[in-house]
């Protein structure tokens, strides 16, 4: 529950987490709130600061760039590992995914999560649970680094690049597959990275003006 508020900018970036107030807002004991945001906190959600407390993550340039070099080598080799071993009924899975991508019209939050379920069965045709967990990790963690950076063009572009490493999936085809994923994830860098500094400079000049 504390994951999906982060995810979907209940709870934004950069704000501070009270877990006796948690702990009343969703009627539990505290206990299990902090287990959760140790857990989360592992997994690179939340920063604990030492006397100040636990924060959702922020993201800077550098911190993204590698995130993203991570999710290439993740998926290059996961997808790879996919176009030798789909198998018809997992084509279908991921064909729902993207389906469920393109029937969204609500926005960045929900089209970054169904961008996460997409990616996630595309991994998970490799059949390698933990090369899934991993990139399970790295792909939310950017996901929270794009709730601020979102843009409607770019998701559009991206559903159908999606589209086309889907059929290169199904088709067998590793070294297409691959070539697609790499060109994929650099223009989704490319336009996370500009978004982000475009944002910095706003939140700059808002600071100026007051």
């Amino acid at each position: 529950m504390l994951r999906g508020m982060i995810m979907d900018g209940t709870i934004p970036s950069g704000a501070h987490l009270n877990e006796a107030k948690l702990a009343t807002s969703l009627g539990i004991s505290r206990g299990p709130i902090r287990e959760a945001i140790q857990r989360l906190t592992r997994d690179g959600l939340l920063v604990s600061i030492s006397h100040r407390g636990t924060f959702v993550r922020k993201f800077d340039r550098q911190e993204v760039e590698e995130l993203y070099e991570l999710r290439r080598g993740l998926e290059t080799f996961a997808i790879g590992l996919a176009a030798e071993r789909a198998t018809v009924k997992g084509i279908a899975e991921v064909e729902a995914a993207l389906a469920r991508t393109e029937a969204s019209t609500d926005g960045p939050i929900v089209r970054y999560s169904l961008e996460l379920d997409f990616h996630l069965a595309l991994i998970r045709l490799a059949q390698n649970e933990a090369l899934t967990r991993v990139a399970a990790d790295a792909h939310r963690q950017l996901s929270l680094a794009r709730l601020m950076t979102h843009s409607s063009q770019r998701a559009e572009l991206a559903f159908h690049e999606h589209r086309a490493l889907l059929d290169a999936v199904a088709s067998h085809d590793p070294e297409l597959a691959i070539d697609l994923t790499v060109k994929h994830l650099e223009r989704s860098k490319t336009n996370a990275l500009m978004l982000l500094d475009q944002a910095r400079l706003t939140a700059a000049e808002a600071e100026r003006s007051q």
